[in-house]
């Protein structure tokens, strides 16, 4: 399968189930899967809250989400969204009542499950709880009360919202206590102003630059010309995604769908439906025939299980009771996410107090600065490697030390080398004789 910190994982299954209202919820927003009547079910309740004293806003969404976890030692033990609902709390505050209720048959005892709660308003998460292990080791318990699953504000991922405005491409990046924008060559540094919905940011010292956030879309202003509507290239078609064991690939236009598989039984033409959110990215539902087709995408890295290329988006496929899990999206926008700090040089750490930097740009460029001087290099993705061309400098001396460092980075910054996202989301280049570089996004 194909990468990590932009952000995590996703699931789903096509599940029947029955959606049990709380007084105060919507019924006609309302979004589940079904439950057969006579089926064996469970039933699990509770209550969402969180401490913060704050409202909901309008036309919020509560989801709760039930998922089975992975087991190595447990063939039988996927990872996959069992069961899910959403509904409109209408005007009520939390806490809020939920109900969710499942197909006994879909729950493996032995494996492990857990339950997730989220609350989304104007386009995104922004309130979720931990995983709540959820006890089904017994089928004779048809009803599970969790009791308050408290939830907590979901945090802005690492890396960076890659916008396509009009024919624009747009780099948006939360920097400490401020967010960056990234138009053409031009950086703009904004600050979080009060907005009756989203989040809206206006450049320090300009009014006439803002940026307002909506989710999966957004409004761009700069020195007061508004730019087209803004969307997540994540949520933006087309979309080429595949993964392994199964060997599956998945090919999404504007208007066709097509999935393809080593095993024929995957093949699917459609229309391509439109989307929806999730409490981890957005959703694809298909009805072709008697089959029901769901493709789950996440702006998450996710790391090829086979060439070892990180991907910026994470992409689920479930279709005849299968998952089919890999990656998506242009492995481009993580390096371009926004500027790399180096913080090793080949396992020896780097000089006291000496900073390099790496700034990777769409036209194919990359620049920073080396400890000493400036630099300037052209770089290209080639399937499982990235090739840079040879660096040019400027010519200004530093200490030897200093000068030492920068030649050995300079040196590692040339040819081809793969890359990789560590498990602690640093940007690792590895050479041929396997030197490498270590970054971390500042």
């Amino acid at each position: 399968m194909r990468i990590n910190p932009f952000f995590f994982r996703l699931i789903i299954g096509p599940v029947l189930l029955l959606l049990m209202l709380a007084g105060g919820c919507n019924r006609d927003n309302a979004e589940t899967t079904r439950v057969e009547s006579g089926e064996k079910t469970l039933t699990i309740s509770g209550t969402l809250s969180y401490r913060q004293r704050m409202a909901l806003p309008a036309h919020s969404v509560v989801i709760i989400e039930l998922h089975r976890h992975a087991d190595s030692r447990q063939a039988q033990c996927t990872v996959r969204r069992l069961a899910e609902t959403r509904f409109d709390p209408g005007e009520q505050q939390v806490p809020i009542d939920y109900s969710l209720t499942v197909n006994r048959d879909r729950i493996i005892p032995t494996c492990r499950h857990s339950l997730v709660g989220a609350i989304k308003f104007a386009g995104g998460t922004h309130w979720i709880s931990a995983p709540t292990p959820i006890a089904t080791y017994s089928s004779d318990i048809d009803q599970i009360n969790t009791g308050v699953l408290l939830l907590r504000q979901h945090q802005p991922r690492l890396f960076a919202s890659h916008m396509i405005c009009g024919d624009q491409p747009v780099l948006a990046y939360p920097e400490k206590t401020h967010l960056r924008v990234k138009v053409n060559d031009r950086d703009f540094t904004l600050s979080q102003v009060v907005a009756a919905t989203g989040a809206k940011y206006i450049a320090m010292n300009d009014e006439t630059t803002s940026f307002w956030n909506k989710g999966y879309h957004a409004t761009l202003t700069v020195a007061g010309e508004d730019y087209p509507g803004c969307t997540v290239m994540s949520a933006r078609l087309p979309l080429e995604a595949s993964g392994h064991e199964p060997a599956w690939s998945l090919s999404m236009t504007e208007e066709i769908l097509q999935l393809r598989g080593l095993d024929t039984r995957f093949n699917v033409d459609t229309t391509t439906p439109q989307t929806m959110s999730t409490a981890r990215g957005h959703r694809y539902r298909a009805q072709t025939g008697e089959r029901e087709l769901i493709v789950d995408v996440a702006q998450n890295v996710c790391t090829d299980s086979m060439s070892g290329m990180p991907y910026p988006l994470r992409v689920e496929v479930q279709i005849d009771n299968e998952s089919l899990r890999g990656c998506g999206g242009d492995p481009a926008w993580i390096l371009t996410a926004g500027v790399w700090v180096v913080e090793d040089i080949d396992r020896d750490g780097i000089v006291d107090r000496s900073r390099i930097t790496m700034d990777f740009r769409p036209d194919g460029t990359v620049a920073g600065f080396g400890g000493c001087n400036s630099y300037r290099a052209n770089w290209q993705l080639n399937g499982e490697s990235i090739g840079f061309s040879q660096p040019t400098a400027t010519l200004k001396s530093c200490a030897p030390s200093l000068n030492d460092q920068e030649q050995r980075f300079l040196k590692l910054l040339s040819g081809t080398v793969r890359l990789h996202i560590d498990e602690t989301s640093a940007l690792v280049f590895y050479t041929p004789e396997e030197q490498t570089v270590k970054a971390r996004l500042q």
